[in-house]
């Protein structure tokens, strides 16, 4: 998530794909103006602290205001937002951050500068890191997408999964309780190191995975076959919702 300076514009709903471009300029100029004034000057207290708050994690991001990161975080809040929320935000140095900026996912908890539609600071983010690019993955905890670009590199259009949040992180991270992992990362620690045939697992369907899930135990799969299994199957999941009727493209960032 790349953040954008600049406390005057509101919360921006998903906007049609030529107005992108306006933000961005609009964004641009305006810390061009701001970077002219203090020009000479230390820039000591003009860090911008962003936040997101999603289905599953918070992410917290400082940049400075030539937008290099200088510190981030990401944490599974497990329902507790409040809790993690504060506990992140403590290991900031507050006097150095001039704005905060959230997402638009991040509920109305905390005081913020400016308000961001995701897919906008998805986007910019990617313009800011990468050159060229025709497409953005995106899996989160209940959804993934694809964002789409034409040649030159502007929006064209977007299409995700359905509201079912099988196939996508949080799936994952049940699936990995079921089999009694800790989370996420230490199922896909497992089947990153099985070199053996993995059992199919259907991803579509969290009530079809479970049943699949203890068949595979009961035929003596093990754990990192079964684990690979789970992660084949949300991979195939999103290629066939997102890449059914999509000419496969080059430099897709993930």
């Amino acid at each position: 998530m790349l953040l954008k300076h600049g406390s005057t514009l509101k919360c921006l709903p998903l906007i049609r794909s030529y107005d992108y471009k306006l933000i961005e300029q609009f964004i641009t100029k305006t810390s061009q103006i701001i970077l002219q004034k203090f020009k000479g000057a230390k820039l000591v207290n003009l860090n911008v602290l962003g936040i997101d708050i999603g289905s599953v994690a918070v992410s917290i991001a400082e940049s400075d205001f030539h937008k290099n990161i200088v510190k981030s975080s990401y944490t599974f809040h497990k329902g507790d937002v409040s809790a993690v929320l504060k506990e992140q935000m403590s290991n900031y140095d507050f006097s150095r951050i001039s704005h905060i900026a959230v997402t638009s996912s991040t509920p109305d908890i905390i005081k913020f500068n400016g308000c961001y539609n995701n897919q906008v600071a998805v986007i910019s983010a990617a313009k800011h890191l990468h050159e060229n690019f025709k497409a953005i993955l995106s899996v989160g905890g209940e959804k993934f997408g694809l964002l789409l670009f034409d040649e030159k590199g502007s929006y064209q259009s977007f299409k995700s999964n359905t509201s079912c949040a099988a196939g996508t992180g949080s799936f994952l991270d049940q699936q990995a309780g079921r089999l009694n992992l800790e989370n996420i990362k230490a199922l896909s620690a497992i089947a990153h190191n099985n070199k053996k045939d993995f059992p199919k697992i259907a991803s579509r369907c969290a009530v079809f995975a479970k049943t699949d899930l203890i068949h595979a135990q009961q035929e003596g799969y093990s754990l990192g076959e079964i684990s690979e299994g789970l992660c084949a199957g949300l991979a195939k999941n999103i290629v066939d919702t997102l890449f059914n009727d999509t000419t496969t493209r080059d430099k897709i960032i993930f």
